[in-house]
């Protein structure tokens, strides 16, 4: 992973302030009464969450990679299962009992799963 996109985290870096920025905004702060650990730990929140964006960013990339595998292997069984179909058409040309299963199976429909994870019941 650790792919460098640089879109979503780059724009919150720019929250941690620094040099004589940083020394007067720690001076107003304490002012306040705010801890003068305050500037450190918003850095340190700032990078936790550009981390977290670029690695969200990382997670939906390989989602969207694996999804278009996906696909491409389903386009290709489906040539494979074309090809078993005119071969077995073939082979059970003289035997009707055969070929009517094998036409009979070459039509099964999958079920969809629900995205719950609960089981389809079939129609009765």
């Amino acid at each position: 992973m650790g792919r460098e996109r640089g879109c979503l985290g780059g724009p919150f870096r720019g929250l941690r302030p620094s040099g004589p920025f940083r020394g007067r905004l720690a001076r107003r702060l304490a002012r306040y009464g705010l801890a003068g650990q305050l500037l450190d730990d918003l850095a340190a929140a700032v990078d936790r969450f550009a981390a977290s964006l670029a690695e969200s960013a990382d997670a939906r990339h390989d989602h969207v990679v694996a999804r278009e595998e996906l696909k491409a292997a389903a386009r290709r069984l489906m040539q494979i299962v074309a090809l078993l179909d005119g071969l077995n058409l073939y082979r059970f040309s003289e035997d009707v009992a055969l070929r009517t299963a094998w036409q009979r199976l070459r039509r099964l429909d999958a079920e969809p799963r629900p995205h719950g994870g609960a089981e389809v019941k079939p129609a009765a």
